[in-house]
């Protein structure tokens, strides 16, 4: 798990953008969509084995910590990034709540 610290300024909040030639639905039925970016938090978050709040923990992102994600889907309340990992396996975080709170920002 490669995070760094965060800046922890207020930025503007933005949600990813998705690029509809880039998307595709994974075996349960969840749309994803490919987009490079960087998510900083500005609050304590499980990351999962998978995109569901009953998946198992690796382990918490801390406020200010930086993670790098490929990909983001909006199901089941969240919306959701995609973590690449160096054992070539992913790791989920949910980055908005069911209310569409942010829990940190995009960069």
């Amino acid at each position: 798990l490669k995070l760094t610290a965060g800046n922890t300024t207020s930025h503007s909040v933005t949600q990813p953008k998705s690029n509809s030639s880039n998307s595709w639905t994974d075996s349960l039925g969840d749309l994803w969509h490919h987009e490079s970016g960087t998510f900083i938090s500005n609050s304590w978050i499980n990351l999962r084995w998978g995109a569901k709040t009953t998946s198992s923990n690796i382990g918490m992102i801390r406020p200010g910590d930086t993670v790098k994600y490929d990909a983001w889907s909006r199901h089941d309340g969240y919306v959701w990034v995609r973590q690449p990992r160096a054992n070539g396996q992913y790791g989920y975080l949910a980055v908005r709540d069911s209310s569409n709170q942010p829990f940190g920002y995009f960069k």
